[in-house]
């Protein structure tokens, strides 16, 4: 019985002595974290409509941390803003870059455009009459012009009056008060440039009234510029080849999704020291009865840290070259990241560190 203790002790002995041995051996031992990590698209393109009804448009390229663009349309008052579907895209695999997606309709600024069109054809006529000299026919027709000015504005007076009762007696809002007073001063300055022009026509047309009609059908143009512009603006374009995404969410409309991918990985924050942009990893995911392996790179380390699950992290995402079709996005893979190889000593101490 004691021998037996004896040849114990002497083997426990031994492994510590081989233990120690292995430890101070020159070699160095490759290692690898594994870990879990989510697919998402090198490049990504959301539409989305917010609370007060306006859209936006983000493009982010989680390659690289970044969020390159963020453009969002307001909704003036009294406007509606709408995001129109290209048809292609509901029946079209892929999109390709600069391909039409869609199209975003104001109503406010179209009416704002043919508001300006019409006081373009106005402001021409004007000019061409003060300059022909042929005073009569404008003459009548300013006449009419501040007639019903001056009708509107009756009729806006009535409307102002019934509102302040409203008002009065907390029916209405002093906002809604307030958007009616103004429109009674708007007509009422319509009026009085009606009446400037039929005064002008009636003593004739003078150099500088001239010169006035031409400073505002420039100024016209140039607004008529402003607006078609933010027209152009509303043709939605995809800035990369990918996928679109329709996506049954209260705010979010379409997501392009770039085809390349992206794999984004949450280490614990003890492996900071350890990564570093272009290690390369291994990617599995399960398909089915088959399992599908892919190998890539990280391409970029976010030195922010956060807590997930009670435990601080920082996030690392690697690229893969295969195409997206064959990963579908958001889905939870198993990651092992190869690390660069230490020696058994080093290797002790990370499975010690990993414990505690």
């Amino acid at each position: 019985m004691i021998a037996i203790k004896q040849k114990g002790v002497l083997l426990l002995i031994l492994l510590g002595v081989l233990f120690f041995i292995v430890l101070l051996i020159p070699i160095k031992i490759p290692y690898s974290i594994n870990l879990e990590g989510k697919i998402i698209p090198a490049n990504e393109w959301i539409l989305s409509k917010k609370i007060d009804g306006s859209i936006q448009v983000t493009e982010r390229d989680h390659l690289n941390f970044l969020t390159h663009q963020i453009t969002t349309y307001q909704v003036e008052r009294g406007d509606l803003v709408e995001f129109i579907l290209h048809p292609a895209i509901s029946t079209q695999a892929s999109i390709g870059r600069g391909d039409t997606i869609g199209f975003i309709r104001s109503n406010e600024t179209e009416r704002q455009l043919a508001e300006l069109k019409g006081r373009l054809v106005s402001a021409r006529a004007n000019l061409a009459v003060a300059a022909s000299g042929e005073k009569e026919t404008t003459r009548r027709i300013a006449v009419e012009q501040v007639n019903q000015a001056m009708a509107r504005l009756e009729n806006q007076k009535h409307i102002l009056n019934r509102n302040r009762e409203l008002f009065e007696q907390n029916l209405i809002s002093e906002e809604e008060y307030q958007f009616h007073s103004m429109n009674t001063r708007i007509m009422e300055l319509d009026l009085l440039a009606a009446q400037a022009v039929l005064a002008d026509l009636s003593s004739g047309a003078k150099p500088e009234q001239i010169d006035f009609y031409r400073k505002e059908i420039e100024s016209i143009k140039e607004e008529i510029d402003v607006l078609n512009n933010r027209l152009d603006s509303f043709i939605l374009t995809s800035p990369f080849c990918g996928d679109a995404f329709r996506v049954f969410s209260e705010d979010t409309l379409l997501i392009i999704a770039d085809t390349s991918i992206a794999v984004l990985m949450p280490l614990n924050i003890k492996y900071l020291a350890d990564i570093s942009t272009g290690q390369e990893f291994t990617m599995t995911s399960r398909h089915g009865h088959r399992t599908i392996k892919a190998d890539g790179k990280l391409v970029a380390i976010s030195r922010v840290t956060r807590f997930m699950n009670n435990e601080e992290i920082f996030l690392a995402v690697g690229e893969l070259q295969q195409s997206m079709k064959m990963f579908p996005i958001n889905r939870i893979i198993s990651c092992s990241i190869q690390g660069a190889a230490i020696t058994p000593r080093e290797h002790v101490q990370r499975f010690l560190n990993a414990l505690y």
